[in-house]
């Protein structure tokens, strides 16, 4: 699991929220079809030493711009529409030009450069009230510069919504760049990504744990669909499952007790829960038809997956301490890939229309289906961790590339850009920073 480890001090902590942050910390919906996007100022920021780094003054805000907007809550205004060059601190700043282009928030930072460290300083405002709302000064090495910039904004987003953000998350996907399917991991927004595996063969299904310090996936490396579990801290990779027979599609429960994953062992496709250690601790399903890609919901206490047991392919859920089992979807005959909200209130899943896989939502009760995507075929759909986006990968634009939308279906664009085609993504847990 990746550590972040730099030297924080916190120089000045106000909260003063005017109506409008109010509305935004208390009533964003975002699930609403027409969310409003707070307009924000991102300027500059200042060279408080004078070195003369006019490429740090302005890469540092774009990292903080483009965080901001990643979460589909704001929208960024063009720095050739601002009235002044402010400074960094309040008696700095001419609030009265700010609210004149629409900026209902504004943030300001510096910087200094020693050596390898690099200081920032930033600050968060409400024009409307000309008061500001909170200011950090972090110290580190200049390569841990993005993760400054990402705890910032991560402290925006928590004092907007009362929730701490997405900015400390990774993403697992597949790849076939190398002209095999392995297995990567990048940052949330698509930054940095790296392969984690070297299997030459096909990687799939890739799940991670609830600490995030491990993948569980599926790779044919040895001849037979075997799942392995990669621990990220030591770079190692241990068999987990390998039955005789297909060992397909891991899924971590919540509790990060088990790992469920499809065996045939004795025949027919079912869903088993596994020890991590791989010996079974208990068989789910039992039934003639195939039953695989497991999701649980966040108290663990249910499961949606996907069974051909009606003729096609169709989601159900299945109440873990009963084994009572209910159908999902009834609309079309091949829907697959569900994964549960940490939210717990909806269900994404892929489902075929016109010739094309589209990305629904439902709720566990099975009302309220709606229909996310439009372009291209798009599948493999996942949560972030605080349930207000989702990734999926699409061929809108040709190959298979690694997207990401609003909960509702809005903002849909591409975060990820390098060679071969990009599958399965997972979103990882928080962690820890």
């Amino acid at each position: 699991m990746k550590k972040f480890g730099i030297a924080l001090s916190v120089v000045l902590s106000t909260l003063c929220f005017h109506p409008i942050l109010l509305q935004a910390r208390f009533y964003i919906d975002i699930n609403a079809p027409a969310l409003r996007k707070i307009p924000v100022a991102v300027c500059d920021f200042k060279d408080m030493h004078g070195t003369g780094n006019s490429k740090l003054a302005k890469s540092l805000p774009q990292i903080l711009k483009d965080d901001l907007v990643f979460t589909g809550l704001f929208k960024s205004l063009a720095p050739e529409t601002f009235l002044d060059n402010p400074g960094l601190t309040r008696d700095q700043i001419n609030f009265k030009n700010w609210p004149l282009i629409g900026a209902e928030l504004l943030v300001t930072g510096g910087f200094s450069v020693n050596g390898d460290t690099l200081e920032l300083k930033m600050r968060f405002f409400d024009t409307f009230g000309a008061s500001m709302i909170l200011g950090r000064r972090y110290t580190g090495n200049m390569e841990d510069h993005r993760i400054m910039i990402h705890r910032f904004t991560n402290d925006i987003i928590h004092h907007l919504t009362g929730e701490n953000g997405i900015f400390f998350t990774q993403i697992a996907f597949i790849c076939d760049a190398t002209g095999h399917k392995e297995l990567y991991v990048a940052d949330f927004d698509g930054c940095n990504p790296h392969r984690i595996t070297d299997n030459m063969s096909i990687t799939l299904s890739p799940s991670w744990s609830p600490n995030g310090n491990k993948i569980a996936y599926t790779s044919f490396r040895d001849g037979n669909p075997d799942i392995y579990v990669k621990d990220l801290d030591t770079g190692i990779s241990k068999k987990l499952a390998t039955y005789p027979g297909l060992n397909i599609a891991p899924a971590w429960t919540p509790s990060g007790e088990f790992v469920a994953a499809t065996l045939s062992k004795d025949g027919n496709p079912d869903i088993y829960l596994l020890y991590r250690n791989g010996e079974i601790f208990k068989k789910l399903t039992n039934h003639r038809g195939i039953d695989v890609s497991t999701t649980f919901s966040p108290n663990g206490k249910q499961m949606a997956f996907v069974s051909d047991r009606s003729g096609g392919r169709q989601i159900y859920i299945m109440d873990i301490d009963v084994g009572e089992t209910k159908r999902l979807t009834f609309k079309g005959r091949q829907n697959e890939s569900p994964t549960w909200s940490p939210r717990g209130d909806r269900i994404a899943f892929v489902g075929m229309d016109g010739g094309r896989f589209q990305i629904y939502t439902i709720k566990p009760d099975g009302s309220d289906l709606r229909r996310l995507t439009n372009l291209g075929n798009n599948e493999d759909p996942s949560w972030s961790p605080d349930g207000r986006l989702l990734i999926f990968n699409s061929n809108r634009d040709g190959k298979s590339s690694i997207y990401v939308m609003n909960a509702n279906g809005a903002n849909q664009r591409k975060i990820l850009s390098m060679k071969g085609n990009q599958m399965s993504p997972r979103w990882s847990p928080r962690l820890e920073w």
